[in-house]
């Protein structure tokens, strides 16, 4: 039996560029759907390569939304 733990020490934080994990996958992209299709894809494909433990996707991806149309000048004549 292995156990790892991370150093807590800053220049291991600033090689990881603050990142709690040994591998970090980002993916980017302007249609959202497809990317939560990829990601769940990806999440797949790496969760059955040995070794790995505890992949999951760390982005709230179902998070409520709330979208506000603000005309500038009322805003501003109202403080």
């Amino acid at each position: 039996m292995l156990f790892y733990f991370q150093p807590a020490d800053l220049v291991t934080q600033v090689l990881n560029f603050g990142v709690p994990t040994q591998i970090d996958v980002q993916l980017q992209g302007q249609d959202r759907e497809g990317n939560k299709e990829t990601a769940a894809l990806l999440q797949q494909k790496l969760a059955n390569i040995p070794g790995l433990v505890d992949v999951h996707v760390q982005q709230e991806l179902n998070a409520p939304e709330m979208m506000y149309t603000i005309d500038r000048t009322r805003a501003q004549d109202s403080g």
